[in-house]
């Protein structure tokens, strides 16, 4: 049996990195907008790109426009 390829993921530049899974990926994390807990919506390079009230609501954004949520705390 042949071991999962890495694809040359070591190989990759910062850059590179950077751009990994920007048009399939949005990441969200907790965040305090004044006084009020809410979910902050990132792309994949960490640009931002909503809020929601909550989790729940951030994942519901990030599946609607055909991304894959992934948290990040």
């Amino acid at each position: 049996m042949n071991p999962t390829p890495t694809f040359g993921l070591r190989q990759l530049s910062p850059v590179d990195w950077a751009r990994f899974g920007l048009e399939q990926l949005a990441y969200i994390r907790p965040v305090n907008v004044n006084g009020t807990a809410a979910v902050a919506i990132h792309a994949a390079d960490g640009t931002p790109i909503g809020a929601a009230p909550n989790e729940a609501l951030a994942i519901a954004a990030i599946l609607q426009h055909e991304l894959a949520p992934a948290l990040v705390h």
